[in-house]
C-alpha cells in the first residue's frame, strides 16, 4: 500500500556497480513479462530500489517524484 509509483529503467552504471553499492538484486533471472519475473520483483518490494537480473532497475516510491529521485540518487552513486 505504500507503493504508488514504480520506475523501471536500464541504468548500465548502476547494474555494473550493484554489488559495490550494496543494491539488492534478484538472484534468479526470469523471462520478460512472466509471472515468475513479477515473483522475483515482489520478493524485493521491501526495498525501495533493486535490480532484476538482466532486466534493469526498479525504483519504488509513494509518489513519482520520490521514485524518480531515488533512481537519480542511485545513478549518481554509481559514478566512479
Amino acid at each position: 500500500p505504500d507503493i504508488n509509483a514504480i520506475f523501471h529503467g536500464h541504468d548500465a552504471l548502476v547494474v555494473e556497480s550493484e554489488e559495490k553499492l550494496g543494491i539488492p538484486i534478484a538472484k534468479i533471472e526470469e523471462a520478460y513479462g512472466t509471472e515468475e519475473l513479477m515473483g522475483q520483483a515482489k520478493k524485493l518490494f521491501a526495498h525501495d530500489y533493486f535490480v532484476l537480473t538482466n532486466h534493469g532497475i526498479i525504483s519504488l516510491g509513494i509518489t513519482m517524484k520520490e521514485a524518480g529521485e531515488m533512481a537519480e540518487k542511485m545513478h549518481e552513486r554509481a559514478f566512479p
